[in-house]
C-alpha cells in the first residue's frame, strides 16, 4: 500500500513507517497485538551498510545497491549490466570482397542496468572454414572456434584501444580509412528529399514520414533515420561500412559485428566492459565475381570454376550434404554478362545435362551462377568433358561456348 510492501505484526512499537524517506524524519509506528501494518522497508540494509545515506540522494555508485529509488520498491536482482545489444547489419558480397555495414544502433541504446550510455567500441569478426557439419545449416552459425577478430576500434576518450572509425570512408588517418558512410548517394535530389523529410519530422516527431512517390519503403526508412539522426531526435541513426579484400570468390564466410561498452568511475571512462558474443548477431555470405557490362564486355573472360573439378580441387568449398543440396559440391560459372542469361551444359556427345538460368542484372547472384553437379533428371553427373553454352538476353552481348572437365 503506497509503497510499503512488508508486513509486520503487533505488538511492536516505534517502527519506521519508510525507510527510504527523503527528508530523513522517520514516521514512527505502533501497532497492538493481532494487528499488521506494512511499512517500506527497502532501504534499511543499504541505510545500515552506507552510515546513514539516504536512497533518494545517493551518487552512481550507491544507486547500484539501493532499492528505494524514485518510487522503484523493489532491486531486481537478475537485471544485470551487459554490453550493448548488437547493431543492424547486412553484408554485400562483391569480387573477391565483402562490405559489412550496420548502424548505430548500440551507440544510442542505454545500459539496461545502470540506463547509461556507455558504448565504448566495435569488434568485427570473420568465420571462415565453415563446412555445414551434419544438423546445421547457415541460420545455425558456425561454432565458436572459427571466429576471428579481424578488427576493432572504439571512441576516442583514452580507453584502449583508442582507435577513431567517426569519421568518413573517403577519409585515411593513420592509414586508416573511416567507417562512416552516408546510403543513397546516387539518389536523384537526395539533399531536398533529406530536407522535406527533416521538415516533416520537426512537425510531427511521432509519426512516421509517408514515402513520397517513386521512392521504395526501404528508402524511405533510411531517409527518416537520416532526417531524425541530423536532426538529434529519437529513431535517427548513423551507419557505417567496413571493406573485408580479403577473401576469395565462391569461399564460404559468416561476418558478425558486436558492440562493447566501459566502466565508468566518477562519471569518467577508465576502462572496457563487457564484449558482445559474436555467435549473438551474425550473417553469411560468399563473395561472388561481378557481372561484365556492355562496353567492357569479353567472352573469353566467362569461364568454370574449377576446371578441372576434382575432389581436391572443389574441396576448399565443400559443404557437408544435406536435404537441400545431397552433394554439397558445386562449380561456378564466373563473369556472366549484366542481363538475364540462359546456360545450358551438355555431354560432348550433344545430350542435354541441365538448364540454367541467372539474372546478372538484379539480385544477388551477380556475375556468379553455381551449379551443383546434379542434371536435370536429379542424378550426380559422371566424370567427363562437358560444353557450356551461355545465351544472354541483351542481343548486345555475344554468345559463349566453353567446356569444362568433371573427375569423380
Amino acid at each position: 500500500v503506497e509503497g510499503r510492501e512488508t508486513p509486520v505484526p503487533g505488538p511492536v512499537s516505534g517502527i519506521v513507517a519508510d525507510s527510504c524517506a527523503a527528508d530523513g524524519n522517520f514516521e514512527l509506528l505502533n501497532a497492538l497485538r493481532g494487528d499488521v501494518i506494512w511499512i517500506n522497508n527497502d532501504c534499511r540494509d543499504e541505510i545500515e551498510l552506507w552510515e546513514n545515506t539516504q536512497c533518494s540522494k545517493g551518487d552512481a555508485t550507491f544507486t547500484a545497491f539501493q532499492t528505494g529509488v524514485d518510487g522503484k520498491e523493489t532491486q531486481v536482482n537478475w537485471l544485470v549490466g551487459s554490453a550493448p545489444p548488437p547493431p543492424n547489419m547486412r553484408l554485400l558480397p562483391g569480387n573477391d570482397k565483402v562490405v559489412v555495414m550496420w548502424d548505430n544502433f548500440s551507440e544510442v541504446t542505454p545500459d539496461v542496468s545502470t540506463l547509461e550510455l556507455d558504448f565504448e567500441g566495435y569488434r568485427i569478426w570473420r568465420a571462415d572454414g565453415w563446412t555445414r557439419p551434419m544438423g546445421t545449416s547457415v541460420l545455425s552459425g558456425p561454432p565458436r572456434e572459427l571466429w576471428q577478430l579481424i578488427e576493432e576500434r572504439d571512441i576516442l576518450n583514452n580507453v584502449s584501444p583508442n582507435i577513431d572509425f567517426r569519421y568518413p570512408i573517403s577519409e585515411v588517418r593513420d592509414d586508416r580509412v573511416g567507417w562512416q558512410y552516408e546510403p543513397l548517394k546516387g539518389l536523384d535530389g537526395k539533399d531536398a528529399v533529406i530536407r522535406l523529410f527533416e521538415e516533416s519530422v520537426w512537425y510531427s516527431p511521432l509519426d512516421t514520414v509517408a514515402c513520397p512517390p517513386g521512392l521504395s519503403n526501404s528508402e524511405c526508412d533510411t531517409l527518416e533515420a537520416m532526417a531524425r539522426y541530423n536532426l538529434g531526435f529519437e529513431g535517427g541513426l548513423q551507419y557505417y561500412k567496413f571493406i573485408d579484400e580479403s577473401v576469395h570468390n565462391g569461399m564460404h564466410y559468416f561476418y558478425s559485428v558486436t558492440a562493447y561498452d566501459h566502466l565508468i568511475a566518477n562519471g569518467v571512462p577508465v576502462k572496457v566492459g563487457k564484449f558482445g558474443d559474436s555467435s549473438s548477431n551474425f550473417a553469411y555470405t560468399s563473395p561472388l565475381s561481378d557481372p561484365q557490362d556492355v562496353d567492357e564486355y569479353e567472352d573469353d573472360e566467362v569461364y568454370v570454376v574449377p576446371n578441372p573439378a576434382t575432389a581436391v580441387t572443389m574441396s576448399p568449398w565443400q559443404l557437408d550434404p544435406n536435404m537441400d543440396d545431397p552433394t554439397g559440391i558445386k562449380v561456378e560459372f564466373r563473369n556472366l554478362p549484366r542481363c538475364r542469361n540462359t546456360v545450358r551444359i551438355f555431354t560432348m556427345s550433344g545430350d542435354l545435362v541441365e538448364v540454367l538460368y541467372h539474372n546478372g542484372g538484379s539480385g544477388d547472384q551477380q556475375g556468379t551462377l553455381v551449379w551443383d553437379l546434379v542434371s536435370r533428371n536429379g542424378q550426380n553427373v559422371t566424370s567427363g568433358v562437358y560444353l557450356f553454352a551461355v545465351e544472354p538476353e541483351d542481343e548486345r552481348f555475344e554468345k559463349v561456348i566453353g567446356k569444362f572437365v568433371i573427375i569423380r
